[in-house]
């Protein structure tokens, strides 16, 4: 989807390292989308808010086209966010409510990412699956904790395999 709104608004592409600039070096400002402050940078005249998030990753930006109103969010919607060691997940979650409070307020009317291969529309669609993967991460690291409290001194195959004892949690199946 991106790639075809690129094309059609900027064709022919013609990239080269004379017109090619990371966003990085442009300078970095305030953004409110929805009465949601974020910091990013703008691309071309409006065309393209690259909005810092940095939990999964150190450097996880999200896209949000204003004149489509459609958010993608790349990796910030990964089901399991503290997934490397320089994640953060209370970054994540508070990212993800922010994104909740942008389609609460209306300002978001598509929403994709790169993981669950499907386009959200409407508010209540996008507000579910935001609230889907806040109240899901919750619950795992609840039983994780549980495990670990159990069973003092486990190595991570242990975990693992505690883990996989609880198929009745239809979460734990889900991850």
């Amino acid at each position: 989807l991106f790639f075809s709104l690129y094309l059609r608004k900027y064709q022919p592409l013609c990239p080269s390292r004379e017109t090619i600039q990371p966003y990085e070096l442009l300078p970095r400002q305030p953004l409110v989308i929805g009465e949601v402050p974020w910091t990013g940078w703008v691309l071309g005249e409006n065309d393209v808010w690259v909005l810092e998030a940095r939990g999964h990753t150190p450097d996880e930006v999200l896209f949000y086209l204003p004149e489509h109103q459609m958010l993608h969010t790349a990796d910030l919607t990964f089901p399991l966010f503290p997934t490397f060691p320089d994640s953060n997940g209370s970054v994540t979650q508070e990212m993800l409510r922010k994104c909740q409070a942008m389609a609460s307020a209306g300002a978001i009317r598509l929403l994709t990412d790169g993981h669950h291969h499907q386009i959200y529309q409407g508010q209540e669609e996008m507000i579910a699956f935001l609230e889907t993967l806040l109240r899901e991460h919750t619950h795992f690291q609840a039983v994780l904790r549980e495990i670990l409290e159990e069973h003092n001194g486990l190595t991570i195959g242990q975990v693992y395999s505690h883990v996989r004892q609880r198929h009745g949690d239809p979460v734990v199946q889900h991850y």
